[in-house]
């Protein structure tokens, strides 16, 4: 290549022997398109339905190519190539060169970054703890007069207060009061009395028939009897009760009208109506200014219409 010749990336003799650079491209594991594999077929009696339409030829590894084995093979078939070992340079490589290190630079160790320590400062201990109040005398658990507060003083607390309390407003609720609760003489009654058994008054009750009564025989029930032959019902109507109806005038035939002609009031002549008031015709005060100060005289060499 040009750049080669020039000496534009080239490198050095004691790296290569010489051969030009071959790009190695991947295999057909992931170059080309994807393996597809036919689905699944049902039992038939055609060529189809068991493997193929038409039988096609298996040779002795010919069905299968194992890409594992194809790269192991061009592996070596490459490592023929080399002449001797692997270079291997005269120096070992440099250490990470970074914050806090200083191999592979121009300048030496930096002072301000020596592991050596530093001189500390001398101890000086903590001050006590400063008191407010003196210890106290024990817990207190079980002994008066030992704690921050003296001991409490003893407040009775009766048990019916609330009682009291509520008589004391009922009685005055009471007095309040002048006469008992109004009561209406004309109380209405429920539908259903409380008694549901009651009898009401005016209304008396049948005897139970007796055993005698019971066994005298019944009259003879007598069939019914129309008073005249069923009719029939029919397209004719003559047999049934009502006569067959009038023919009539359909209702909802539409009637037209005439057109009015000539039509006068009461002087003979022909109504007119009255001319309603009409809005007088404006115009805006920029159509007048344009009609004042621009006419087919000047408007060719006016500038501006407005004033401003």
């Amino acid at each position: 290549m040009d750049m080669d010749r020039i000496g534009l990336f080239s490198e050095m003799s004691y790296i290569t022997i010489g051969d030009t650079y071959k790009e190695h491209r991947p295999g057909p594991r992931i170059k080309g398109k994807n393996f597809y594999v036919p689905g699944e077929k049902k039992i038939s009696a055609t060529q189809a339905g068991y493997f193929t339409e038409t039988f096609s030829r298996v040779m002795d590894g010919e069905a299968y190519c194992d890409p594992v084995r194809l790269a192991r093979q061009y592996r070596q078939k490459e490592s023929k190539k080399n002449l001797g070992k692997e270079f291997i340079p005269s120096s070992g490589f440099k250490t990470s060169c970074g914050v806090g290190s200083y191999y592979g630079t121009i300048g030496g160790p930096v002072p301000a970054l020596s592991p050596t320590p530093k001189p500390a400062p001398p101890f000086k201990p903590s001050l006590r703890n400063i008191f407010t109040n003196p210890p106290k005398k024990g817990t207190g658990y079980g002994y008066a007069e030992v704690t921050l507060n003296p001991y409490p003083k003893y407040l009775s607390d009766p048990i019916s207060e609330c009682k009291a309390d509520y008589m004391k407003e009922y009685k005055h609720h009471k007095t309040l009061m002048k006469n008992g609760p109004f009561r209406l003489n004309m109380h209405p009654e429920d539908y259903f009395t409380v008694n549901p058994f009651k009898v009401p008054s005016g209304i008396t009750l049948s005897k139970h028939k007796t055993g005698e009564e019971k066994r005298k025989p019944l009259k003879p029930l007598k069939p019914f009897i129309p008073s005249s032959v069923g009719q029939k019902d029919g397209g004719m109507k003559a047999g049934t009760f009502d006569q067959y109806p009038t023919h009539s005038v359909n209702e909802y035939v539409k009637v037209k009208e005439g057109r009015p002609i000539h039509v006068v009031n009461k002087s003979g002549n022909v109504f007119v109506p009255l001319k309603q008031e009409k809005s007088r015709p404006t115009t805006s005060i920029l159509q007048q200014n344009i009609l004042k100060t621009m006419n087919s005289q000047n408007y060719k060499t006016i500038e501006s219409v407005m004033s401003y």
